[in-house]
């Protein structure tokens, strides 16, 4: 079975990142959609195309936002007062209404609207922790503790593997996010917008590093942590362990 893991995460590592080249030039080729208004206001950033952005969140999920639009008057207000433009509040807005542009159900939502192509780059992703993390578990395997040996696998496949992963999830998040602006830019923003918003959507909007943000727990910060987990792990590993696999 070890063989079998250790192809199978090699295949998946190397694959996914000969793929993005060709997953970005599909997303470049392909038109702007009328979803596109849920993740971003039409026209120029003011209080009325809010509005509009909020009022079509509500339509296509079916949730009123009233707490959304009391925040957008209050910072309307309070730039009113000041003599400022609403472009100010411009970061909180856009991480409040992404959130909601999907609904109740997040990452459902976000899958579900997503094209194959997306879906797939999406699913071999997760496939790529997926995969360590089994390779991790057959090495760890005994059969006299099927459940803890298994479990410490996980462990510390997710551990180990973590930043693996985070580098190519990284790689796609950047990639899509620099060629997203870029097209901003030029005006030719097609499609991109709306694959930066299914994959924020797609992952909860915690492990996707968005192209304005405001807040939360970032891909960085997240590398960090799990950077940290895996030398734990190592140094935990390498006392050994009563699971098999590295005692000899």
């Amino acid at each position: 079975m070890i063989p079998f893991f250790l192809l199978l995460f090699l295949v998946l590592y190397i694959g996914f990142f000969i793929n993005l080249p060709f997953f970005l030039n599909w997303v470049k080729s392909k038109p702007a959609t009328t979803d596109t208004f849920l993740y971003t206001v039409k026209g120029s950033f003011s209080f009325d195309s809010v509005l509009s952005q909020i009022e079509l969140i509500e339509k296509v999920t079916g949730k009123p936002l009233s707490k959304e639009r009391k925040r957008l008057l209050d910072f309307n207000n309070k730039c009113a007062a000041r003599g400022l433009s609403l472009i100010r509040y411009k970061k909180q807005i856009n991480r409040m209404l992404k959130d909601k542009a999907f609904g109740p159900h997040m990452v459902k939502e976000a899958f579900f609207r997503m094209e194959n192509y997306e879906r797939v780059v999406a699913i071999w992703d997760l496939l790529i922790l997926v995969s360590f993390i089994g390779l991790w578990m057959s090495l760890y395997y005994n059969f006299e503790a099927p459940v803890e040996s298994l479990a410490m696998g996980a462990l510390f496949g997710f551990m180990i593997g973590g930043p693996f992963w985070l580098i190519a999830h990284l790689s796609l998040n950047q990639a899509l996010k620099h060629l997203s602006k870029k097209r901003i830019k030029e005006k030719k923003v097609g499609y991109f917008l709306e694959t930066m918003a299914h994959f924020y959507g797609i992952t909860s909007g915690m492990l996707w590093r968005d192209l304005v943000w405001e807040g939360g727990t970032d891909a960085k910060t997240m590398f960090g942590a799990v950077v940290g987990g895996a030398l734990v792990g190592g140094m935990l590993g390498s006392s050994g362990s009563s699971y098999g696999g590295f005692d000899g």
